[in-house]
């Protein structure tokens, strides 16, 4: 019986549209990576080429994918191509590499093998983090008040196109992906200690031997809120406060209680030419670190004097609970439970209602990934 070997990415990509004319697979399963030639002389990776034959002179090259590798993913059910790249190390000087490899992927035009390309490179800089805390997901928050539960399809494309980002992947009732944010319904709280155990700290790896005491965190967030209006008329350019987003945390010198408000205002629904913003938005509440000193996590608000901010060079991040504490709950849980973030309703009575889909931690480079235009992002933004 012959047994075929596959080295296999499993990849689960929600698509964003239709792939040549043609309505492409809900998901992606696919081969990582053509084996490629190593070039030992010249220290350099030939992409798209490999060999066949014993290791001797006359290896026969062959161009990758051969008909026979094509045929053998379709068989195994696979639909992409995974390549990673390294520029640096890839011996091909002609244009169109990865033109090439894209060619040798899709051998059978009527039923294609995609292609996914990554650059080792990019990798580093990619980076960061955007953690999406739902309201109305049970999976984020252990209390969630009397808000009543809302389904908005405007949301199901904020902020890419057929994302569906607006939905928590673990929540049962999918079709929900919002609360409608009112007068007296109470607080949401209690966030779940596995969505604690996302967020990051240090910019190097944790060594014992070393004194962090002085090091710069890499637990930097730009706090904001997706919402939609329900009434722009209802709207009035003013700094009334229409929800609270409070993060209670610890005095790092003391280790007693402590915490942090921010507060969103009905200005905040305007843009720069005073209009109210009647579609999802997404809007900027606050900054956060993300600080630990002799065992007690905290958070504080941004030092403006931070240069942490600006450093788009860093490559190295850890999280705030080390890999052996994962497996201890009593230590995980007496370093992260006074961590919380609450979410209340801040107006009146009369004060207008709104869709809230999730409150946001992103990271600064994350958060231009998804927001390249922002002001805050620009030079001169508020983040300098």
């Amino acid at each position: 019986m012959k047994k075929y070997y596959v080295l296999c990415m499993l990849s689960c990509l929600l698509i964003t549209g239709n792939v040549a004319g043609q309505q492409a697979d809900p998901f992606y399963v696919g081969t990582y990576g053509f084996t490629p030639e190593w070039d030992a002389n010249l220290h350099k990776t030939h992409f798209v080429r490999g060999v066949t034959g014993t290791p001797s002179n006359d290896w026969e090259r062959i161009h990758y994918l051969s008909q026979v590798q094509f045929d053998r993913a379709r068989e195994l059910g696979m639909n992409l191509v995974y390549p990673a790249v390294y520029p640096r190390n890839v011996a091909d000087t002609t244009p169109g590499v990865i033109e090439q490899i894209h060619d040798a992927a899709i051998a059978d035009h009527n039923n294609p093998l995609y292609m996914s390309v990554l650059e080792f490179t990019l990798g580093d800089y990619l980076h960061g983090e955007r953690i999406m805390l739902h309201p109305e997901s049970g999976n984020d928050f252990d209390q969630q008040g009397s808000y009543l539960q809302t389904q908005d399809e405007q949301f199901i494309d904020f902020p890419v196109q057929g994302a569906r980002l607006a939905t928590p992947l673990r929540e049962h009732k999918a079709q929900i992906n919002s609360i409608q944010m009112e007068h007296g319904f109470g607080v949401i709280s209690g966030v779940n200690m596995k969505r604690k155990l996302e967020l990051s700290m240090y910019r190097n790896y944790r060594d014992t031997s070393s004194n962090r005491e002085g090091e710069e965190g890499s637990g930097l967030y730009i706090v904001s809120a997706t919402v939609l209006i329900n009434d722009p008329a209802e709207l009035t350019n003013d700094s009334l406060p229409l929800m609270e987003v409070t993060i209670h945390t610890v005095d790092s010198s003391t280790s007693t209680p402590a915490s942090l408000s921010f507060m969103l205002y009905e200005s905040d629904f305007f843009d720069q030419n005073d209009q109210p913003i009647d579609v999802p938005v997404e809007l900027i509440l606050g900054y956060i670190e993300i600080r630990q000193d002799s065992g007690v996590v905290f958070i504080r608000e941004r030092d403006v004097n931070n240069n942490a901010w600006l450093d788009t060079g860093l490559r190295k991040y850890a999280k705030v609970i080390s890999n052996d504490e994962y497996h201890n709950k009593d230590s995980t849980s007496e370093k992260l439970g006074p961590i919380d973030l609450e979410i209340s309703y801040a107006g009146d009575a009369n004060s207008p209602a709104f869709q809230l889909d999730a409150v946001c931690l992103s990271s600064p480079r994350t958060f231009a990934m998804f927001h390249p235009d922002h002001p805050v992002v620009q030079p001169g933004g508020a983040l300098e």
